[in-house]
């Protein structure tokens, strides 16, 4: 054990083992997000609206490289000859 006083490094605090803590790893990190969205929400709102914007055009890619159904299909297109 080291002999360096906690007021010299306060950062240094141990941390409870993982069965001392109380809930679940996904509940602590749920809860700091939350907290964090708390204290900025308007970074919180622009970082979701970017999260579902990538989300949309992610799913608008798939479905167009696999060859996903769309309005179009099965109407038939006269081209001029």
């Amino acid at each position: 054990m080291s002999s360096i006083p906690n007021s010299a490094m306060p950062h240094a605090v141990a941390e409870p083992e993982a069965e001392e803590r109380n809930g679940s790893f996904l509940l602590d990190g749920a809860q700091r997000l939350a907290d964090k969205a708390r204290e900025a929400p308007v970074a919180s709102l622009a970082i979701g609206v970017g999260v579902v914007a990538a989300t949309a055009a992610t799913v608008a890619l798939a479905r167009r490289s696999s060859g996903g159904e769309s309005k179009s299909k099965g109407r038939s297109r006269k081209t001029k000859s």
